[in-house]
């Protein structure tokens, strides 16, 4: 009787790390961490703002150590297309850059 093995299923490897948030523009931010995250990695940015959660995706387009020899890493991150109906950071960004202007 022949043997039927089934396919490996696909997965996604999900990771819960703290990091501190900086310079933030409409496309992108620096992100600081205790891990490095490694260049090319795909992830999701949660902040909350005024009790809300907003999100967005980014790849992670530089990554380093922070030159100071402690054990902190910094990373330059872009934020990846998302869907028309999700509220992201690069909207709020996009708010707070039109109420400076004015």
């Amino acid at each position: 009787m022949p043997q039927h093995h089934a396919k490996p299923r696909r997965a996604i490897l999900v990771r819960r790390q703290g990091v501190g948030i900086d310079d933030m523009s409409r496309t992108g931010c620096h992100l600081e961490s205790k891990e490095p995250l490694g260049t090319g990695s795909v992830g999701i940015l949660a902040v909350n703002i005024d009790g809300q959660t907003h999100i967005e995706f980014f790849r992670v387009a530089r990554s380093s150590q922070v030159p100071d020899g402690d054990a902190r890493y910094q990373a330059g991150v872009e934020f990846l297309p998302m869907p028309a109906e999700t509220a992201s950071l690069h909207d709020i960004i996009g708010q707070f850059d039109q109420s400076d202007a004015g």
